[in-house]
């Protein structure tokens, strides 16, 4: 439960079993954007793809975010409801009531995933570094089709899980805090 010290909000962490079954079921319906993250033409120019398909799907990539930060309200009031404020149907409008009622908290609990999202992309940036997947071609360039780098299928769909486990925890943090603040529980 939150309580005041003068006039700012204490920080509760949400309970575990919470957050746990809603990362397990945020890691299944987010699937969609790991299927965008490990499309190697759109996130890597060294992949061979256009300009214009990397466009396309950086677009597909942010919609899929937004979405999941979106539903995200909802997808945890289906694995975790807690009456009469929190159940399937009426999550999104209590967080858009708790939203009006006190902007000031809605706004810590959204910099909270924006911390959380930034950690997921630099968690994957060093996924990356640590195992790089484009790497200087050792075969000597002859034909004029060949290409001065070698991309490392492997490393680059680690370097998407990576990703995707962060993002997944970013939006279940964002929903369940959203949770105990609007039920002022976190049970």
């Amino acid at each position: 439960m939150t309580t005041r010290t003068g006039s700012r909000p204490r920080f509760s962490a949400p309970a575990a079993p919470v957050l746990a079954r809603t990362y397990a079921a945020a890691l299944l319906t987010h699937l969609p954007l790991l299927g965008i993250l490990l499309l190697p033409w759109g996130r890597s120019r060294y992949a061979g793809g256009s300009e214009a398909l990397m466009g396309l799907v950086t677009l597909a990539l942010t919609a899929a975010v937004v979405t999941a930060v979106v539903y995200a309200p909802a997808l945890c009031a289906r694995v975790a409801p807690a009456p009469p404020d929190w159940l399937p149907g009426r999550a999104r409008r209590s967080v858009a009531q708790f939203r009006r009622r006190d902007r000031r908290a809605y706004l810590l609990v959204l910099g909270e995933l924006v911390v959380l999202y930034v950690t997921a992309q630099c968690l994957g940036g060093l996924a990356g570094v640590v195992r790089p997947y484009v790497r200087d071609n050792p075969a000597p360039v002859v034909d004029a089709g060949g290409h001065p780098w070698d991309f490392h299928h492997g490393n680059f769909a680690l370097q998407a899980v990576v990703l995707y486990l962060g993002i997944c925890f970013a939006t279940t943090w964002y929903a369940c805090r959203l949770r105990g603040r609007v039920t002022g529980t976190h049970a």
